[in-house]
């Protein structure tokens, strides 16, 4: 009787423990699985977080360049309408410059012709 008592125990010690180590081996996976789970959700966020980083800086940079070409070209175009504007000027007063010199030349001439008409009729 004692003899089958202890069998029976030991059968009931060997389920009990069958079923504690399974339990408790479940518990370790289902540990490591949602570290496992923790890690590599970390790292997918990282990379994620990367990669839009990225993004934006290739945009924000994008966007800055363009506005930076934009003020480069306005302020190119500045000077230069400014120096077409002064070789303008420079040739419209050359110009202008031209005809009051021909005017007064004529004008001079004129001036001088009448005067030797009147000498060469008062020398008559």
């Amino acid at each position: 009787m004692e003899e089958m008592m202890e069998e029976v125990m030991e059968e009931v010690m060997e389920e009990v423990m069958e079923e504690v180590l399974e339990e408790v081996m479940e518990e370790v996976l289902e540990e490591m699985m949602e570290e496992v789970m923790k890690e590599v959700m970390e790292e997918v966020m990282e990379k994620v977080m990367e990669e839009v980083m990225e993004e934006v800086m290739e945009e924000v940079m994008e966007e800055v360049m363009e506005e930076v070409m934009e003020k480069v070209m306005e302020e190119v175009m500045e000077e230069v309408m400014e120096e077409e504007m002064e070789e303008v000027m420079e040739e419209v007063m050359e110009e202008v410059m031209e005809e009051v010199v021909m005017e007064v030349m004529e004008e001079v001439m004129e001036e001088v012709m009448e005067e030797v008409r009147m000498d060469s009729m008062m020398a008559v």
